[in-house]
């Protein structure tokens, strides 16, 4: 059977393919070689097939790689988290994980008591002051303020941020 795709092609396809995408099932469908098939094709021009797990290991290793480099150069729960593309509370779980203070370079009193006595909540604090939304909850407790639930209009937002 006379192969649509070159093998080196087929290797190309498979390092190139996006992440998501369950590659050996992509070859399958472009090929219509069996999973043993294109294993052997791609050993034969060294590229290994890795399995699912082993990718998503992968994955999360180069993340907290990145989450280390981030913390490093200074950046707060919600700027490593923005950086990445997961949330607050990943980071802070890492972060916990690894026994690491935050960075709170970001933290600034007198700006989270303003923010605070116009109303705003944890969660509109800490959007404000690029922080972790734990942080501005953990914050008004530290103060020991009660929270503030109240919802505003967007006019009120939009005069606050200018």
């Amino acid at each position: 059977m006379k192969l649509a795709y070159t093998e080196e092609e087929i290797c190309k396809i498979y390092r190139n393919a996006d992440d998501k995408l369950d590659r050996m099932k992509l070859l399958h469908e472009l090929t219509q070689l069996d999973k043993k098939q294109l294993e052997l094709i791609l050993e034969k021009h060294g590229t290994k097939a890795v399995s699912k797990e082993e990718e998503k290991a992968y994955k999360i290793v180069l993340r907290e790689k990145e989450f280390q480099r981030l913390f490093d150069l200074g950046f707060g729960d919600a700027q490593i988290a923005a950086s990445t593309g997961v949330s607050p509370s990943t980071v802070f779980n890492w972060r916990d994980r690894q026994s690491l203070n935050s960075n709170g370079k970001n933290f600034n009193e007198e700006t989270y008591f303003k923010l605070y006595k116009q109303g705003l909540t944890d969660l509109e604090i800490a959007s404000e002051m690029n922080i972790a939304p734990y942080t501005a909850g953990q914050k008004r407790r530290d103060f020991k303020l009660d929270a503030n639930k109240r919802r505003r209009t967007k006019e009120e937002i939009q005069g606050v941020k200018k």
